[in-house]
C-alpha cells in the first residue's frame, strides 16, 4: 500500500476551560461595539435567537475544577475543534492562536463532535439531549440551531453526509433507540429504515453507504439510493467504524479484539456486498513500551481513517496498563483482500497517552495531517513529509 509518513509541526497547549451562564437568546454587544443597544437591538436580538443562538460574548462563570478535561478532537482545514465537558473551542491554526468558544445552556456534555464535509465551516456536537449544529462564519462568530432528540436522548455518535444536507445520529447502545437521519434544511428527523438500535452510526465518504452498530453485534447496512435497511449477523460487538480503498470498504475493530474486519460495500446495492467479511490481524506488541513487563491482553481502543480511505490510525489499550502511549499509523489495503502495512509510531512523552484523535479534513491535496489530544492538554499536529 502507498504509506504515509508525518511529522510533528506544532504542539498547542490547551488553556483552561470556561463556561457561560448567559441564556441562549441574549446576545451581548463586542466591547466598543457603537450599534444601537436599545428596543431596536433587543427585537433584533430575540428575533434572530428563534432559530439560531449566539456562540460568543456570553457573561463568564467560575469553572468547575473538577471538569473540563479536553476529550474530543476535530480537523478540518485551518480550524481545529477541542472539545472538553463543557465547551468547544475552535482554534485557527493559520491566525497565531486565535480561538473562539462555543458555548450553549444545552452543552452540559460534549459527546460526539465532527466538521460537516462541505466548505462551509459547519461543526456538529452530539450532546445529552440532541445535537448542536454550528455554523461559524470566522474567528469572532458563530451560530447555532439545536436538533432535539425526539426521546430526549443523549446523541453519543454522529455522521454528516457527504452532500452536507444529511445528518444521522444514534444514541447509546443502553438507549435501544434505532438511528435516525435528519434532514438539516427543515428540521426534521426520522428512524433510518429498519436499522437496529444502534450506539455507533458512520457515512461512507462517498455518501452512499451508512453503518449502524452496537457493543452486541448487530450490524445494520442502509444503502442511500433506494434507503434501504439490511441487518448483517454473526458480526461480534463493534466499537470502531472506519473505511477503505477509497471508502468502497468498511473496517471494523470489534470489542477486545487486535482483528481488523474489512466489508466491501459496492455502490450497486446489496447485491453485491461481500457475504464474509476478510479479515487482518494485528500486531501490537510494537505498541508496548520497553521494560512494560506483564501487560495481559492488547486489543485496539479506537481507530480512525484518513479522508483518501488509504491509512489507519489505532490507539491500542492493555489490561494492566490502560490506553498504550503510541499511535500506530498503518497504510491499508482493502482489495482483493484486506492488509495493513505500519508506517508510523506517535509517541508525546514518558506517561503521556492518547486520548482522541483526527485526520484533516478539507484539505488541499498533499496537506493531509493528522491531530492527536495527549492526556497532558495538549494536541500534537503532524504533517505528511
Amino acid at each position: 500500500p502507498k504509506t504515509m509518513r508525518l511529522v510533528q509541526v506544532e504542539v498547542m497547549e490547551l488553556p483552561p476551560p470556561t463556561s457561560v451562564a448567559a441564556p441562549p437568546d441574549v446576545h451581548l454587544p463586542r466591547e466598543g461595539d457603537t450599534r444601537d443597544t436599545g428596543w431596536a437591538s433587543l427585537w433584533r436580538s430575540v428575533g434572530r435567537s428563534l432559530w439560531r443562538a449566539p456562540a460568543t460574548r456570553r457573561r463568564p462563570r467560575v469553572p468547575d475544577p473538577g471538569r473540563g478535561l479536553p476529550r474530543l478532537v476535530a480537523w478540518k482545514g485551518p480550524l481545529l475543534a477541542v472539545a472538553n465537558d463543557c465547551e468547544v473551542v475552535v482554534h485557527n491554526t493559520t491566525r497565531g492562536g486565535d480561538a473562539l468558544r462555543l458555548s450553549h445552556e444545552l452543552l452540559s456534555e460534549v459527546l460526539a463532535l465532527e466538521w460537516g464535509p462541505q466548505a462551509e465551516s459547519v461543526l456538529a456536537v452530539g450532546v445529552p439531549r440532541g445535537v448542536l449544529l454550528w455554523r461559524i462564519f470566522d474567528h469572532r462568530d458563530a451560530f447555532c440551531s439545536f436538533f432535539p432528540d425526539p426521546g430526549g436522548r443523549p446523541v453519543t455518535s454522529l455522521s454528516l453526509h457527504p452532500h452536507g444536507r444529511f445528518m444521522f445520529t444514534a444514541n447509546a447502545a443502553s438507549e435501544g433507540a434505532p438511528p435516525r437521519v435528519w434532514d438539516t434544511c427543515f428540521g426534521t428527523s426520522r428512524p433510518l429504515g429498519s436499522a437496529p438500535a444502534a450506539g455507533l452510526v458512520e457515512a461512507s465518504p462517498r455518501g452512499d453507504w451508512v453503518v449502524a452498530a452496537r457493543a452486541h453485534g448487530l450490524v445494520g447496512l442502509l444503502h442511500t439510493a433506494a434507503w434501504r435497511a439490511e441487518e448483517l449477523e454473526g458480526m461480534p460487538g463493534v466499537t470502531a467504524v472506519a473505511w477503505a480503498g477509497g471508502g468502497g470498504a468498511c473496517l471494523m475493530t470489534t470489542s477486545l479484539s487486535t482483528v481488523v474486519h474489512a466489508l466491501g460495500l459496492p455502490g450497486d446495492g446489496f447485491a453485491a456486498v461481500d457475504e464474509v467479511p476478510s479479515s487482518f490481524e494485528v500486531d501490537l506488541d510494537d505498541l508496548v513500551p520497553d521494560g512494560a513487563g506483564e501487560t495481559g491482553a492488547v486489543h485496539i481502543a479506537a481507530a480512525v481513517s484518513d479522508p483518501t480511505c488509504s491509512h489507519l490510525a489505532i490507539v491500542a489499550r492493555c489490561e494492566k496498563l490502560g490506553v498504550l502511549p503510541y499511535v500506530a499509523v498503518y497504510a491499508v489495503q482493502a482489495h482483493p483482500s484486506l492488509s495493513m502495512l505500519l508506517t508510523d509510531r506517535l509517541v508525546f512523552d514518558s506517561g503521556v497517552v492518547p486520548v482522541a484523535l483526527a485526520f484533516r479534513s478539507g484539505a488541499e491535496s498533499g496537506e493531509d495531517g493528522l491531530a492527536v489530544l495527549w492526556s497532558n492538554r495538549c494536541v500534537s499536529l503532524f504533517a505528511c513529509k
